[in-house]
């Protein structure tokens, strides 16, 4: 992306600081390659970052290493100075996730372990397909849900091999299959289609274990152990917890994990 096309998705406001104008003029560096503020990031004084749920620009105002996951330059104003105030463009998001990118993301919808273990995968998977289409954050493609259901496919069947995955934000999520595989995912997928941050029921239904085999065979049938349970991850965990952290009896819902295929 370059320069002028960051600038173009911009609504300019008198929004340059005090600060910004006397002491960053001089260092100020933007990285199109590294452009969208990620948690799991370092950066250097001066450097330019974008915001991906406000749109806004942000400068650095000291180096920022990566501990653990850093918070975004909207809370942390100890290292972060807003240079310009932005307006979202759905197909800005869109254009965020690279070429040959690949988007995820949960659903804002809660199911029930009932509901959702009673389907066929194509029904599971229309889930994410209608949540992606009628989405003005998500890249048009196919779509199929993060589980393991009763057809013996692995929860990660969605997941390509060879691509990067991206939250709708722009924040790089996987380099490959194998950092979901791993438990080496770089960020938490807690974006939903919506471009809402998880703040509530953040439990997922997956039914596998941390590796993405399959969990308990007839979790969720009426028929076996009533009310049962399914293993579920977390949406707001990155790497370890992200695909198993518990498990939830059948008659709670939770949310889809959904990959562009």
């Amino acid at each position: 992306m370059t320069i002028k096309r960051l600038l173009s998705t911009c609504t300019f406001v008198c929004a340059v600081s005090t600060v910004y104008a006397n002491d960053y003029v001089g260092t100020l560096n933007i990285d199109t390659n590294n452009l969208v503020w990620s948690p799991t990031a370092s950066y250097s004084t001066g450097q330019v970052v974008r915001e991906g749920s406000s749109g806004d620009l942000f400068i650095a105002t000291t180096n920022i290493n990566v501990t653990g996951e850093n918070s975004s330059p909207i809370t942390d104003s100890q290292r972060w100075t807003l240079l310009v105030k932005g307006e979202v463009n759905p197909d800005d998001l869109i254009q965020r996730i690279p070429q040959g990118g690949k988007a995820i993301f949960v659903t804002s919808q809660d199911i029930s372990g009932y509901e959702v273990f009673d389907m066929r995968r194509e029904e599971v998977d229309a889930i994410c397909q209608t949540a992606a289409d009628a989405s003005e954050n998500a890249p048009e493609g196919t779509y199929g849900a993060i589980i393991a259901l009763r057809d013996g496919y692995l929860a990660i069947r969605s997941i390509s091999y060879s691509h990067a995955y991206y939250l709708l934000d722009g924040t790089k999520v996987a380099n490959d299959k194998e950092d979901f595989i791993r438990n080496h995912t770089l960020a938490a997928i807690d974006i939903d289609e919506n471009l809402n941050q998880v703040t509530s029921n953040p439990y997922v239904w997956t039914n596998s274990s941390p590796g993405g085999n399959q969990g308990h065979t007839e979790s969720c049938l009426r028929t076996y152990n009533d009310p049962g349970k399914a293993y579920v991850g977390k949406a707001t965990q990155s790497r370890y917890g992200w695909m198993n952290i518990d498990s939830r009896y059948c008659n709670q819902s939770a949310r889809l994990y959904c990959a562009q295929k």
